[in-house]
């Protein structure tokens, strides 16, 4: 995640939540001895030209720290692909919103918000957090205890 354009390392509490309004830069290292690393630059759908531009130029600058052996990969919101969505076991989250940067305001968490989400997969599962119109809309029918994950 970037703050102003810069990286910011990410808790492992949050690994596979993603903000839509965000991008993230995630490397990937194998191997003891001789490493293999694939580095995924993700792209949420809101994301600024100017966060996707700073992405894909740390991308870039973490490549060449690591000799130019890495892997880079493009990863977009709602098409991952699997060797990204493998990484998160339990499945990704979108999350609306973002971090703040000097380009745009982005509300995280607002205090007392409600949420719905919806999951879709199975294999590779997808969570996120439409309004609640949209997937009366999608659904033709209201909602039930089956489309609501209560936290």
């Amino acid at each position: 995640m970037k703050e102003n354009l810069e990286p910011v390392p990410l808790p492992k509490s949050d690994y596979g939540k993603f903000h839509e309004g965000d991008s993230y830069i995630l490397l990937s290292t194998k191997g003891s001895g001789s490493k293999v690393w694939d580095i995924h630059f993700w792209l949420g759908k809101s994301t600024s030209q100017d966060e996707a531009g700073a992405a894909a130029i740390f991308a870039v600058e973490l490549d060449d720290a690591l000799g130019g052996n890495p892997v880079q990969h493009r990863e977009v919101q709602e098409h991952e692909s699997e060797q990204f969505l493998q990484y998160f076991p339990s499945g990704i989250r979108y999350l609306p919103g973002g971090v703040a940067s000097g380009f745009k305001h982005a509300e995280i968490n607002a205090p007392g918000e409600k949420k719905l989400y919806q999951v879709k997969g199975r294999r590779n599962v997808r969570v996120t957090m439409p309004p609640c119109s949209l997937i009366c809309v999608e659904r033709k029918r209201p909602l039930t205890n089956c489309d609501v994950i209560a936290r």
